[in-house]
Formats: C-alpha cells, structure tokens, sequence
C-alpha cells in the first residue's frame, strides 16, 4: 500500500490509509506541508495558510470549507485541487491561492475575496465563481487550459489572463455562460481582465476611428465584455452572437461585426462573421490594442441587433397569472402576443400588448384555466416576421405544494415541500432589476424541509424565490421580502 506523507513545521506524519480525512475542524499551517502521491487527502472543513507557512500540493486534495492564504509566492505544486464544499466556499487572505490543476464540484459557489490562480488544467463541473472586483479575479496562467465550463459552472466577475496563447474567457452572469475570445494575441504583458455585463454599455454615437471605415448602424444594448488589459496588450477579438440574434431577423452575416466603445462613440473593428447561419455563430474583430468594452455591432438596418427578451417570468398573484417580461433594442416590433397552454404543446392566443418602445411589460391572465397554465410570448414585427420566447409555467393552485416561511424573512427560510413535490430542484434568488444573488441545484424527497440561509452577500429588500423542478419543468415562485 502507498503511504500518504505530509511535512508540517518540519515534523514528518506518515498515513497507512487509503484516504486521508481530516473532518469538520480548521486546519492551519504554520510551518511546511508538502502533499506527495496519489492516495486522496480530505479535509472536511477550513483551511489557513499562514504568512510563514510554505504549503505544496504534489498529490490529490480536496477542501470543503473556506481557504485564506496569507502565503506570498505560493506554488502551484503538481497535484490537483479539488473545492467539494456543500455550502459557499471563500477564498480570502493577503495573498493569491495557487493551484496547478482545479476541479470545481460545489454547486453552492464559490465567492473569491482573494484572487485565485490555475497554472494547469480547470474543470468547471458545477458552481458558480464570484469574483466581484477586478482586485481579486480568477487567474489563468500562461498554459492554462478549460473544460466543462457552462451556464452552471462558470465566473460571475472578472477572469484575468496570463500569455498569448488563444484564449476562451469562462464568463457569465450566474444564470448564463456568455463566453468572448481573444485570439492570435500580439502582446500581453501582466495579462488581460474580462467580465460580462448584462445590459447596455451606454449609448454614442456611430463614428470612424476603429479597424474599420464604415460605420456602425446598431450595437448590442442586452450584453457586452469589459475587457482591458492590466498594462499594455494587442489581439484580436471573436464575439458569439448565439441565443441574442432571433432567426429571420439578420438579412447577411457580412453586416455583423465588433462593436467598440471608446472616449464615449461606438467603432467598428471589422471582422467578419464565421459561417453563413444567423442564428449561431462568431464575429472576430481586426487586431486591437485600444480597450474599453466590446459587443456585437451591425453596419445595415436591414440586419438590425432587434429585440433581445431579457427575461420572461410568472407569478400567481391573488389566483390571476402575472406575467412579466424586459426587452432592449425594440427595433420594428409591432406587439406581443400572449399564448396559454393546458398541455405545454397546444396554444392559444389569450392576449396581446402593443410594442410602445418601453423596457418593462405585464399582462394579467384573469382567468387561468388550468391548474399548470404554461405561457409563451410570441414576438411580431411590422412586416409580419415572429420569434418565440421561452416557455414558463404557472401552477394555479399555488406553490406546487410547496411553502415557504416565514415572510418577510430574517436570516433563515423554511421551504417545505409537499406530497409529490419531490425531485430535482434549481432555486433561485432574484432581486427586483432581475440579478440573480443565488442559485443552486439540490435534490429533495417528497414532505422533505430544507433550510436557506442568507449569506452577508444578500441585502435587505424584495426579492422572488423561484423553485424549478428541473425532471417535471414546473416552476413555483414566491415573492418574499429579506429584512
């Protein structure tokens, strides 16, 4: 059998067991620890490295509580990483935490106080990371590579990195993977920042001045990448326009091209777009060394950036369906058809709105007339042409069996789900402007209660719940008030 062997403050340890477990205590390093082979190592709780401790990952660890690093120059070691918690994992201290290979299985998050650096292989299996501020974002490494990487696992904040090697930043807003590349990077020298932003970069005028002559006609107000070098750096820059142009609504893949916002006017960098399909695709920019933030741009109102639907949602208020939806870019909408469905494949027409180039639409559905009423929103142009929204659901008799209390709410929620209810579930907190402050995945058994517990991330306000079961596609929602 291999023996484990770990090296603290100069004192030898040698295990003769299959895994090492240190369980539910804060383990701290004062001296050094080395972690060597290939039999797993566990700690089940905290981990502190201390400003004099030299800490070394050679073999196979994982930690399921918080980490704080006070280290400086900490190596990345050879062995692999593993963050396996079951609640939020924080990376915080004086300095970076290094790691060489990273496995992401926390479906609970992680939130970076701290920056955290990959020299090797990441994959992204489940959990959103944080990374606020642009102080402490995740770092790549010069040979870092990704993997799994989705709208379940990927960086909510800023991603640094290092090199000019091709590069895929894994970047979201904690409900969607929005990914932008930089490519046949010219120079980068203490690397390159990104974060994704969902909404509108801010409005200028369409000027000369970028890789090309022709002007814009049309910028993406739904979406753009803040991406800048921490110094100096040149590359060139691909856009995916998958999921945010509608089909039918790009006359030519030849109009779409990099939009640049810089000193308060929108450039084109050129570019040309990857493949002939107007719904799914990529647009890179000519070389830039000028960096402010990037989105899809257009030079033809015959292939406008139209409406982007940037969230759809349902709540049973008072036993009538309130249905809300956010668009940008209404460009040459006409109106939006309401359609209810008893079965999730038959629809019918039950309203409409008129398009009146507002951010912010409602309907009522007074007369819900089954007890799960699915909606659909069935967007129509002046010149006849539709797309269709994603479709939600509405149980009318509330709840889906499931409840939750107290409300409002202090630092802990009840949510008790019925007889029936059972399955897998994606929770969700959502402010009142529709930013997602938690998600999370979690299986629960029929009459099963779990408990929520606020995190110092969430402030006081209103906020809706929304339960999705993920086998049944049934969603329950709840508007509650945090004190």
């Amino acid at each position: 059998m291999k023996q484990k062997i770990l090296h603290f403050s100069g004192c030898l340890a040698i295990w003769m067991l299959p895994v090492l477990a240190v369980s539910q205590v804060t383990i701290t390093n004062t001296g050094s620890a080395t972690i060597t082979g290939s039999i797993p190592v566990v700690i089940s709780g905290n981990f502190v490295n201390t400003s004099t401790g030299v800490w070394v990952n050679n073999g196979d660890l994982t930690i399921t509580g918080d980490i704080t690093n006070d280290q400086a120059a900490m190596s990345a070691g050879t062995g692999t990483t593993r963050l396996a918690g079951t609640a939020v994992q924080t990376i915080s201290g004086a300095q970076p935490l290094v790691a060489n290979k990273l496995i992401l299985t926390n479906t609970a998050g992680y939130t970076l106080n701290q920056s955290l650096q990959v020299t090797g292989a990441t994959t992204f299996t489940a959990g959103i990371v944080t990374a606020a501020t642009a102080a402490t974002p995740m770092i790549f490494g010069a040979a870092a590579t990704l993997s799994g990487v989705s709208d379940a696992s990927h960086v909510n904040g800023y991603v640094r990195r290092l090199g000019t090697s091709d590069f895929t930043f894994p970047v979201g807003d904690a409900s969607r993977y929005r990914k932008v590349d930089i490519v046949l990077v010219a120079s980068n020298n203490s690397g390159i920042d990104c974060r994704y932003f969902k909404g509108d970069a801010g409005a200028g005028p369409f000027t000369g001045g970028g890789a090309s002559l022709i002007p814009l006609a049309a910028y993406n107000k739904a979406e753009y990448w803040d991406l800048h070098p921490v110094t100096t750096a040149s590359s060139f820059i691909t856009i995916y326009y998958d999921q945010v142009v509608p089909p039918g609504k790009i006359a030519s893949t030849a109009d779409l091209h990099v939009a640049h916002l810089r000193g308060g006017n929108w450039l084109n960098e050129g570019g040309s777009a990857n493949g002939v399909d107007p719904a799914t695709g990529s647009v890179t920019s000519q070389q830039v060394s000028t960096w402010s933030p990037f989105t899809l741009g257009s030079t033809s109102l015959s292939s406008p950036l139209p409406l982007t639907l940037l969230s759809f949602s349902g709540l049973l208020v008072n036993n009538a369906g309130q249905l809300s939806w956010e668009v940008t870019d209404e460009v040459n909408v006409r109106a939006y058809e309401v359609e209810r469905s008893c079965n999730g494949t038959d629809y019918t027409t039950i309203g409409e709105v008129a398009a009146t180039d507002s951010r912010l639409y409602q309907y009522e559905d007074m007369n819900i007339s089954c007890h799960l009423a699915y909606y659909r929103l069935r967007m129509v142009d002046i010149d006849g042409k539709y797309t269709y929204s994603r479709v939600i659901s509405i149980n009318s008799a509330g709840g889906n069996g499931i409840t939750v209390m107290p409300n409002p709410v202090g630092d802990r929620l009840t949510i008790s789900f019925g007889a029936g209810t059972g399955g897998k579930y994606g929770i969700s907190l959502t402010d009142m402007s529709g930013r997602q402050v938690f998600i999370q995945e979690q299986v629960v058994s029929d009459g099963q209660t779990i408990l929520w517990n606020r995190s110092s991330q969430v402030q006081s306000g209103n906020y809706v719940l929304t339960l999705r079961n993920l086998e049944k596609n049934t969603i329950s929602s709840f508007k509650i008030v945090i004190q």
